[in-house]
């Protein structure tokens, strides 16, 4: 955790190799990813290169499953954001779509799992 905080500190200076390595290195964590997200999204009025791809590259329903309180946090800083493009909207939209039906589906397995292990 500290590992990943530390070098997600500035985001934006961050070329996206490196993201990738700090992801496949933290990725089974999502809070420092989350956490630098909402950081880096404190003032800003639009969405920066590697916010975006932080978000395209992270396992989104993990993080929605792990920290959903967070995870909402991230996508209510990005709906406020002043200057959002267009393009922004739709790709946020449909990556917050992909994960809702992805939770959704690991809900259902779960709530089928505990279905059985209560049944006589």
């Amino acid at each position: 955790t500290n590992f990943v905080s530390k070098y997600l500190t500035n985001i934006d200076t961050i070329d996206t190799l490196k993201l990738d390595h700090i992801l496949m290195i933290g990725g089974c964590n999502p809070e420092p990813f989350l956490r630098s997200i909402i950081a880096n999204l404190e003032g800003k009025v639009e969405l920066s290169q590697n916010i975006k791809h932080l978000l395209v590259n992270m396992n989104l329903a993990l993080c929605f499953e792990l920290k959903e309180e967070l995870y909402l946090e991230v996508f209510d800083k990005i709906r406020n954001l002043s200057a959002i493009s267009m393009e922004d909207v739709k790709s946020v939209l449909q990556l917050s779509t992909e994960t809702t039906k992805i939770s959704e589906v690991s809900w259902r397995g779960k709530e089928k799992e505990n279905d059985k292990a209560y049944r006589i």
